[in-house]
Formats: C-alpha cells, structure tokens, sequence
C-alpha cells in the first residue's frame, strides 16, 4: 500500500504499489504494463534535487523505493491526468486496458523527465497549471489550458503562495518547450497549457 503523509508519499517496488501508482491516474484494474519503466519514472523523480534534501530519498526506506515529496508526486499525477493523450485513451473504453495503460505509461515517463529540469517553485506551478486545466476538462473535456488567474486561484485554495507566478509561467513558455509550458493568445486573453 503506498504511504501518505503531509509531506511524503512512500510507494514500494511491489506491483500491488505500482497498479496503486496506476490506478490513481484512472486506469481500471487490469495487468501492469512494462514495471520497469514506472520504476524508471519514479526513480527519476527520487532523484530530484527538490526530493533528496527533505528526505534522503536517495537512499531506500525500509522496503520503499520511492519516497516522493508531495509536491512532484501530486505535479505527477496533475500533470499525467490533464495530458490530452490520457484524458482521450480513459474516454474511450473501446480502445482497451493494455492500450490505455500504455498512453498513461508514456505520459508518466515525459511528465517525469519534464518535472526533473525544473526547480522547486516551478515544479508548484507546473502542478497548479495541471490542476487548473483538469478543472476545465472536467467542464469541457477538449479544454487543454488555464489562465493566469485560474492557476493563481489553485495555489489560493491550497494557501501556497508563489511570488512572480506571472513571471514564472512567461519564463517556463518561452520558445523551447524546455519547462513544459506553452503560452496561448485567443481572442486577446493568454492561457497556458503543459506540454512535454
């Protein structure tokens, strides 16, 4: 069973654990895909600076292998479930498990390699963009963007303040792609979206 605390989520190697991992991304229950490259995700994700500082999470716990600050992991999860390839393979239940489980499986592996090149603060604000755009798919499933007002009102709720959230968001989208975030121009309101 992974292990919750206010700042750590703890997942073990088992594949109980991993199809736990899983499952929180909307994926019925159904057979692991490929372990090794969820292992390979979370590993990367141990690894980050803004991980091991907090709790040694470099080193196994017990018979954990990922011990996650809250932060990358819920960034993880926000950024996997807002993804369009995922929202689209869990809408269409004829495209099968296996199939799905693959989508979601490759969306942990670029969400995690994007969320290793940031830093601290904008790991925090990859996660609200995320959250704030699932928000809207909820509303409108083809939605793949927030405004600056609807992430600030995510990081409000949570009482998580980020000085220079508008600064933040124009340094992650510029040209490159290399920080996840593209800015929009509609109809003269931007909006940002994650990209990987």
């Amino acid at each position: 069973m992974v292990t919750r605390s206010a700042d750590l989520v703890v997942i073990g190697d088992s594949e109980a654990e991993l199809r736990e991992v899983l499952a929180e991304f909307g994926l019925p229950e159904g057979p692991l895909p490929d372990p090794d490259r969820l292992r390979a995700a979370l590993g990367e994700l141990r690894d980050h600076p803004a991980n091991r500082g907090e709790v040694g999470a470099s080193a196994v716990i017990g018979r954990y292998h990922f011990p996650l600050r809250r932060t990358l992991y819920a960034a993880l999860v926000a950024t996997v479930k807002s993804a369009g390839a995922v929202v689209a393979a869990l809408a269409n239940p004829t495209a099968g498990g296996i199939a799905a489980a693959l989508v979601v499986l490759d969306t942990i592996e670029k969400a995690a390699t994007l969320i290793s090149r940031l830093d601290e603060r904008e790991v925090l604000v990859l996660e609200a963009l995320a959250s704030a755009t699932a928000r809207n798919q909820a509303r409108d499933p083809g939605a793949d963007s927030a405004s600056l007002e609807e992430v600030a009102a995510v990081l409000a709720e949570r009482d998580e303040a980020v000085p220079d959230l508008a600064n933040i968001l124009q340094a992650m989208s510029d040209p490159g792609g290399r920080r996840g975030v593209r800015r929009i121009e509609r109809d003269g309101l931007t909006r940002y979206a994650v990209i990987y």
